[in-house]
């Protein structure tokens, strides 16, 4: 008997976490940002890799990247709040660079 075979998982909002973020080649067009997951995953932001964030009702985001097979990870609060600061305003939108590509973090 497998474990899938035992008792279904139910996951309430993304399977992973996202508990670090690495900055290489900061302030350039080269600008690559990283994410290690709970599990040890390690990403690289780019567009198989890509950010994007939710808006609850109430204005509260939930801020995600994709890890592997079109799985997410929701960004931990201190990697949410670092991932912030690297914002910068484009088209009206706060975004973030990462390998040449933007993010954007608001709507």
């Amino acid at each position: 008997v497998t474990p899938v075979e035992k008792l279904e998982i139910h996951v309430e909002d993304a399977p992973f976490v996202a508990v670090a973020m690495e900055l290489f080649d900061q302030s350039t067009e080269q600008q690559k940002i990283a994410f290690r997951s709970n599990l040890g995953d390690h990403v690289v932001v780019d567009r198989e890799h890509a950010i994007s964030v939710n808006y609850s009702a109430s204005g509260e985001p939930s801020p995600y990247v994709i890890v592997r097979d079109g799985l997410k990870a929701l960004l931990g609060r201190s990697v949410w709040l670092e991932l912030a600061e690297l914002a910068v305003e484009r088209n009206g939108v706060a975004s973030v660079l990462s390998n040449g590509m933007y993010f954007a973090l608001t709507d």
